[in-house]
């Protein structure tokens, strides 16, 4: 397959896989406020708006740097067979090293969410484009 055929594959998983990590995000941002709320803390929204607006926060901001950056590099290391572990997890990682200067506390979680997204877009490529 050349470049363009296995990009526009890889563009869907990423687009997928970055929802899932975002849906997954959102739950546990949830859960953490629900825990504080029963804790007694006083909350300025609901936790069940907390999932929705940190769901939508990470699609908006995670959908430029994966879908314009992260997959066709991806697509690049999968079309000369250098698409590894750990090129993958670099890859993941690269957008909370971008975000380190101007933003520490949301350093861990932009690594984490493009590790996931990374990850889960190697297995997925893997599985489903040859």
């Amino acid at each position: 397959m050349n470049y363009f055929n296995i990009l526009w594959r890889v563009e869907l998983i990423v687009i997928f896989t970055l929802v899932f990590d975002a849906f997954l995000t959102g739950t546990f941002a949830f859960i953490q406020s629900a825990w504080w709320a029963t804790n007694g803390q006083t909350l300025v929204i609901e936790p069940t708006d907390v999932l929705w607006i940190v769901t939508i926060y990470a699609i908006m901001f995670g959908l430029f740097p994966a879908a314009l950056l992260g997959a066709p590099i991806y697509t690049w290391l999968k079309s000369i067979n250098r698409a590894s572990w750990t090129n993958v997890l670099g890859l993941g990682v690269l957008p909370g090293i971008v975000v380190l200067p101007f933003e520490r506390e949301l350093t861990i979680w932009v690594m984490l969410c493009g590790c996931v997204v990374a990850i889960s877009t190697h297995v997925l490529s893997k599985r489903f484009i040859t």
